[in-house]
């Protein structure tokens, strides 16, 4: 883990960075958060933004689950930084894989952590539960999904792929009575007044890490050091405990399974849903533990999930 140090005390700081990020309005609101940041502690230094497509934005018309590959939205920005091309790499936490560890690079520091929990957005202004049966329901996440047919298994839950700005353009097209998206990117978007109903963390369980950005660098140079200067060491904590839920349980982007993790003074609370497959048994469970602790807590909740929804635990070897 890399230790926050003060502008002053990082040796050798560069005075020029390149912030490698998608191209989504979202993507660069949230580099464009990051190098604030940056800007604040290293005033001289000059940070610029490179976009970068990605797989996912290439192959709109598929399912992200058709892909099969849980790098989809970052392994090309992750090739540019080993490639040099960029020096700093942004990313919604919750599109990285956390079962893989790429070669050479780090997530030197998470962000402080927006709102975690999903919104529903419906045509017609109508709450979740108000929602007629057979609503179309507008998500591609396995996560949501699951969560969705638990609550409401009389609602019609539909894949939708694009960004933000798409999705809501698909709702007001009339392709669906209702789309869930993540609170934190509509109110980063400035969007935040299209939420019809906020969904509690206790009722939508959300995606390990949902509202953290990501910022990944090469290990070697000064650069990690630089950037680590801008961790929020809250965020760490959980994020660190959510991952572990999650690679304890082999899952990745594409699987059901939600994690949320809370400080309580020195102790974390991990709590997860988690089955085999949408449509399967979900199955809820929770740990305490130490905040010096935070991946042996998730991994104990995670292996425990794993066990009830019958797979074997992910042991990294």
């Amino acid at each position: 883990m890399f230790a926050p140090a003060a502008a002053n005390e990082v040796t050798m700081q560069p005075t020029r960075i390149t912030i490698g990020t998608r191209g989504s309005r979202l993507a660069l609101r949230q580099s464009q958060l990051i190098r604030d940041l940056l800007k604040a502690r290293f005033p001289r230094m000059d940070a610029r933004i490179m976009t970068i497509e990605t797989e996912a934005d290439l192959l709109q018309d598929r399912s992200i689950s058709s892909l099969g590959d849980k790098g989809v939205f970052v392994r090309s920005i992750e090739r540019a930084l080993l490639e040099r091309r960029i020096d700093v790499a942004v990313h919604s936490l919750k599109d990285v894989p956390a079962d893989i560890v790429t070669p050479d690079l780090a997530l030197a520091a998470f962000s402080a952590r927006a709102d975690p929990r999903d919104v529903l957005i419906s045509r017609s202004g109508v709450g979740f539960d108000e929602l007629p049966a057979g609503a179309r329901i507008g998500t591609s996440s396995p996560r949501r999904h699951m969560q969705l047919r638990e609550l409401r298994p009389d609602l019609d839950c539909v894949g939708i792929r694009g960004n933000v700005d798409t999705r809501l353009r698909k709702l007001e097209e009339g392709q669906f009575q209702a789309i869930v998206l993540a609170a934190a990117g509509l109110k980063r978007l400035g969007l935040a007044d299209r939420v019809t109903e906020y969904l509690e963390v206790d009722r939508m369980t959300p995606d390990a890490g949902q509202g953290v950005i990501a910022i990944q660098t090469r290990q070697d140079g000064p650069i990690p050091e630089m950037v680590a200067a801008i961790d929020q060491l809250e965020s760490r904590v959980c994020v660190l405990a959510e991952r572990a839920v999650v690679r304890s349980l082999g899952a990745g982007c594409n699987s059901p399974v939600g994690v949320f993790a809370e400080l309580h003074g020195k102790s974390i609370t991990v709590r997860g849903i988690a089955a085999a497959a949408v449509g399967e048994l979900t199955h809820r469970d929770e740990e305490v533990g130490s905040v010096d602790e935070p991946e042996l807590v998730g991994t104990r909740l995670g292996v425990r999930l794993a066990a009830r929804i019958g797979v074997a635990p992910y042991t990294g070897t």
